[in-house]
């Protein structure tokens, strides 16, 4: 869980639009059924949506050379797989990202 978080929210903070007066993170967690949703959502930079897919590859970044390794959305990715979980991706360039985490709350504990 603290990966997903941790990852989640660290992206946030790099792809905000920190000297916009508007600028927000919003984070927000409810139980849907049987499952725990995260829901972590920002009004920064956006992803283009013909780079979207590839988010959650290994070693896939948009931030410049050297100030990143690539690996913050697929280790996200890789622990949802462990705990039965998915993420999904609502995205617009520009405007921001909303990224919604499902887990099964057998896997919460």
């Amino acid at each position: 869980m603290e990966t997903i978080i941790r990852n989640l929210l660290k992206n946030a903070v790099d792809f905000s639009k920190i000297n916009e007066a508007q600028a927000y993170i919003k984070v927000k967690s409810f139980s849907k059924g049987e499952n725990l949703i995260i829901l972590v959502e920002d009004n920064g930079i956006g992803i283009p949506q013909e780079k979207q897919h590839l988010i959650y590859d290994m070693f896939y970044t948009s931030k410049s050379v050297g100030s990143s390794n690539g690996l913050g959305l697929y280790e996200v990715r890789e622990a949802l797989n462990k705990l039965g979980g998915d993420i999904s991706v609502k995205s617009e360039e520009g405007k921001g990202s909303a990224f919604e985490v499902n887990i099964p709350f057998i896997a919460v504990g």
